[in-house]
């Protein structure tokens, strides 16, 4: 049975033995990796369908002056967290990267176990900031659902589209919804806690939630149809 990889890592360098051997590492810790030799083709990358969950990027490669590829990131892909790397650490650098969406800095060559605590927070803040949007857009529709039903009413319209079954219905799809994106975050997390009690536990509490609103939205729709 394949195991599941524990994130999606661009590493974009034009160190051809440093990416060799980063990726190579990071791929014995479970973590799917792709490569890039500069920024121009790390953009380009990005702009696919594929979606990751980090970029390590080193700080003096072709396509990233002054740290273009960076400061364009939350246009490519918003909410991606970055490792800068640099084998030439001058203050000038350091304080541009201070004010972009950097999670840290690191000096060739790089510690790997500083990095790759480094690696595990990108992933969870990675998966965090998904599922927060998406939890996000939903309560936005749910926001959006309600406020229609109550227009109707406050008009004196009536119908099962607009009743009491018609609202748990929305407020249970919803409710999944929401519930659905943490379940999804924890599973995408849960390579990195394995075994932990506090995750079981709060993976087996989500499953739970979800079965009672399936469960409770169903018996109100049967209730409604008699």
């Amino acid at each position: 049975m394949a195991i599941a990889s524990k994130g999606k890592i661009l590493i974009a360098d034009d160190e051809k033995t440093f990416v060799d051997a980063l990726a190579d590492l990071l791929r014995r810790e479970g973590y799917e990796c792709q490569t890039v030799p500069d920024g121009l083709a790390a953009a380009a990358e990005l702009n696919t369908a594929h979606q990751y969950d980090l970029l390590i990027a080193d700080i003096r490669m072709p396509g990233n002056p002054d740290l273009e590829l960076i400061k364009h990131l939350p246009q490519i892909a918003e909410g991606l967290p970055v490792i800068l790397v640099t084998a030439y650490p001058d203050a000038t650098s350091a304080l541009k990267s201070a004010d972009l969406p950097v999670l840290s800095y690191m000096i060739k060559p790089v510690n790997f176990p500083e990095l790759l605590n480094l690696v595990r927070r990108g992933i969870e803040h990675s998966a965090v900031f998904r599922a927060n949007r998406e939890i996000a857009r939903r309560l936005e529709a749910w926001t959006s659902d309600a406020r229609m039903i109550e227009q109707l009413l406050a008009k004196g319209a009536s119908g099962p589209e607009i009743g009491p079954a018609a609202f748990v219905n929305l407020s249970t799809r919803n409710l999944l919804g929401c519930l659905s994106e943490l379940d999804a975050m924890w599973r995408r997390l849960a390579p990195h806690s394995a075994g932990s009690a506090d995750a079981n536990a709060l993976s087996e509490a989500i499953d739970r939630t979800m079965r009672v609103f399936e469960i409770t939205g169903a018996s109100f729709q049967q209730r409604e149809a008699r």
